[in-house]
């Protein structure tokens, strides 16, 4: 299920968004109660020569972005997968 989870998602993010970075899904993970989907991200700037506090900006302004829309994308994968119940979303900087 995380993998389909994270398989689909990642088409939905490049069909969705346009971010100014790579952003790449590295593991979903459901909690137990099957309510919650984390999901680990890991953002490559374009700029390969950026300093790392604008990189770290630039992963807060992106994971910002995605928690703000994880109700769209939740409908979308919803609608995509026709899984019940689909867990909520919560994107996080994979460490």
């Amino acid at each position: 299920m995380e993998s389909l989870i994270r398989d689909e998602l990642s088409l939905i993010l490049l069909k969705e968004f346009e971010f100014p970075a790579l952003v790449t899904l590295v593991k979903v993970h459901i909690d137990s109660d099957f309510k919650l989907a984390k999901v680990k991200i890991k953002i490559i700037p374009k700029d390969l020569k950026m300093n790392l506090l604008n990189q770290k900006k630039l992963e807060l302004k992106i994971l910002k972005e995605l928690n703000e829309n994880k109700e769209k994308l939740f409908k979308i994968l919803l609608k995509k997968l026709n899984l019940k119940p689909l867990p909520k979303i919560v994107f996080e900087i994979a460490g």
